[in-house]
């Protein structure tokens, strides 16, 4: 049976991936005026890099290369395990980034979100989501389908109420909501039962619910820099449960 056209490998930057893959590398640089290198190891720091993996493209990173937006056609990249995005100028997220169903590691860093497409539901392999450093204030309830979430950063953005569904991701190891202006901690933080690692520093919290002490796994929790006063009986009890509190 003869391949269809999406399906036919051809070499781009001295690597074979197919065609569908490499139409959408070829939009991105004329999005962007720059050129990709294959590069062996993509990371987070990675300038126009992408790695492959079975001839199709695994992980593309552009740090900091200036994007003020993404082409809708990156949705097309569907065997895509990394996308690396940050220090750039990103106002929005193409709806399409829900196709990407493999993708597992997602940072977008150091932009300019102020919202999150509701088609970050679908991305049910994901594990990592950086979303430090924007300007968000809600995220989709949508993401309440990441049922693979194992660490969440929405430090440094500028929610005021805690986004209530973070509540349901259970699989959760690592939750940051630093630097934001948070001033109630909701008793349902204690669903996040797999739980080891809490910051919560440079909020606006002046109460620790009673029911974070269920958090049975947890082993550091960062509270420094709220207006917590007095100390409440939870912390003294997580602190004789050797969980390290920074306050």
């Amino acid at each position: 049976m003869n391949q269809n056209n999406s399906e036919r490998l051809i070499s781009f930057k001295n690597v074979k991936i197919i065609n569908t893959d490499a139409d959408v590398l070829r939009e991105i640089e004329r999005f962007t005026n720059n050129e990709f290198e294959n590069i062996d190891n993509v990371k987070g720091d990675t300038p126009m890099g992408f790695e492959t993996e079975s001839n199709r493209v695994s992980r593309i990173a552009f740090y900091n290369c200036n994007l003020s937006s993404l082409p809708e056609s990156i949705g097309k990249l569907t065997a895509l395990q990394g996308l690396y995005l940050g220090n750039n100028n990103l106002s929005s997220i193409p709806e399409t980034i829900g196709n990407l169903s493999s993708l597992r590691d997602l940072a977008l860093s150091y932009n300019k979100l102020k919202k999150l497409p509701e088609s970050f539901g679908y991305l049910k392999s994901l594990q990592y989501l950086h979303l430090n450093n924007n300007l968000l204030t809600v995220l989709p309830e949508s993401m309440i389908n990441l049922k693979s979430i194992l660490y969440l950063d929405l430090g440094f953005n500028e929610f005021t109420l805690f986004p209530e569904m973070v509540s349901e991701l259970y699989t959760l190891l690592q939750l940051s909501l630093r630097h934001n202006q948070i001033s109630i901690l909701p008793k349902s933080i204690s669903k996040l039962q797999n739980l080891k690692v809490l910051y919560l520093d440079n909020n606006q919290l002046k109460k620790i619910p009673e029911s974070i002490v269920n958090l049975k796994y947890l082993i550091a929790l960062y509270l420094f820099k709220n207006p917590i006063s007095p100390l409440p009986d939870s912390i003294k009890i997580l602190e004789n449960k050797k969980v390290k509190i920074y306050f």
